[in-house]
């Protein structure tokens, strides 16, 4: 018999052990209930007749619960053990049988895990509510439901969680390297210090998640939301951010070397002391951004919108600005602007606060800065509810 034969028989005789259990302990309740009223010839009120059937019924669901609970314990265990035995599977030192019934108890046990993390119950919260330092590497998760669980440190490398539902949950240093997110709801989750390289993050959510410090490098988060979400210190290097939504996202000291953000939405995006050398903004906008001190050598911002942007201090060696909007973007002690471009960008409605003579223009701009920004937020707050 097969090893897939096998695991099928073994998850079959589980739960048909399990409804026997439960139809024995419901039987055994509706005989005591039947033998009372024979005893006593139906003559007991009918408030007690009740209070009795109540609490049969209530002494099997609790009954149920504690039987959950004691399978789910036993199932984090075995599917610790299934990652064991799968890193020792092979080795000369062990039993062939042996190891082969306990991969296949583990299987079947692990696929018992998944169905229980599917069904989205109070079981399941307790399940996982303990369950960091978990190891769950190349898992088939997808469509499970993780929402407010912590799996801080877990083994998720190569997990499946497509179209997976992890809002409000903690994933602070876990491995998610290579996981398949895409879809997947991860709204107001920690991913601080997290391992996300090269994981597939399209169009996920990640509105407000908390990513500071988190190895992002050669992940793809195309067309993903990550609004609002803290990305300080992140290492974003040669990471796919086309066409993603970074609206007021927070990306102060974060690396995005060679990173791929063409048509990125990031108006007012924070990206203070960034290192942006290399990559790819074009066509993104930046308005209203924050760029003081920002790394912005060698990029490309062809047709970029940085109106209202601050570029001071910025470096821009060998940037290309070409049909860059930079109308009321404030520069000024910028590395690798000559004055030709200099010349340029202030035709185009630049202003430099290293000249004097635009000092005076950049404090009445940044009034009607403060303003269009307040009228800016009005609208982006009605697109992501319309959205």
């Amino acid at each position: 018999m097969t090893v897939v034969n096998r695991k099928k028989i073994s998850l079959s005789t589980v739960a048909t052990k399990a409804g026997l259990v439960l139809l024995v302990k419901q039987t055994m309740v509706v005989l005591g209930f039947t033998v009372m009223l024979l005893l006593t010839k139906g003559q007991q009120s009918s408030f007690l007749i009740g209070f009795i059937f109540c609490l049969g019924t209530l002494f099997i669901v609790w009954n149920e619960k504690m039987r959950l609970s004691r399978e789910s314990q036993q199932l984090i265990k075995t599917s610790q053990v299934k990652s064991l035995t799968g890193t020792t599977q092979g080795s000369a030192n062990l039993n062939n049988n042996v190891e082969i019934d306990a991969v296949q108890e583990a299987d079947s046990k692990f696929t018992l895990l998944q169905q229980l993390i599917r069904q989205d119950n109070n079981s399941t919260g307790l399940l996982v509510a303990t369950s960091n330092n978990l190891e769950l590497a190349g898992a088939d998760l997808i469509d499970a439901y993780l929402g407010g669980t912590n799996l801080s440190g877990a083994d998720l490398k190569s997990v499946n969680l497509q179209n997976g539902n992890l809002c409000d949950a903690n994933l602070s240093n876990a491995n998610l390297s290579n996981a398949n997110l895409k879809n997947a709801n991860l709204n107001s989750t920690r991913l601080e210090n997290a391992n996300l390289s090269y994981a597939d993050l399209t169009n996920a959510n990640l509105s407000n998640a908390n990513l500071s410090h988190a190895d992002l490098t050669n992940a793809n988060f195309s067309n993903a939301n990550l609004s609002h979400a803290w990305l300080v210190g992140a290492d974003l290097s040669r990471v796919n951010l086309g066409g993603v939504y970074l609206w007021n996202a927070n990306l102060t000291n974060a690396k995005l070397l060679e990173t791929n953000l063409s048509s990125a939405y990031m108006s007012s995006t924070q990206l203070r002391n960034a290192n942006l050398s290399n990559a790819i903004l074009q066509d993104a906008n930046l308005s209203g951004a924050k760029l003081k001190g920002t790394n912005l050598s060698n990029a490309n911002l062809g047709g970029a919108n940085l109106n209202f942007a601050n570029l001071m201090n910025t470096n821009l060696t060998n940037t290309n600005l070409k049909g860059t909007k930079v109308k009321n973007a404030r520069l000024g002690w910028n590395q690798g602007l000559s004055e030709d471009v200099k010349l340029d960008l202030k035709q185009r409605g630049a202003i430099f606060e290293d000249e004097p003579s635009d000092r005076t223009q950049s404090s009445v701009t940044e009034d009607y800065q403060y303003k269009n920004k307040e009228r800016s937020d009005r609208e982006n707050v009605k697109r992501v509810v319309n959205s």
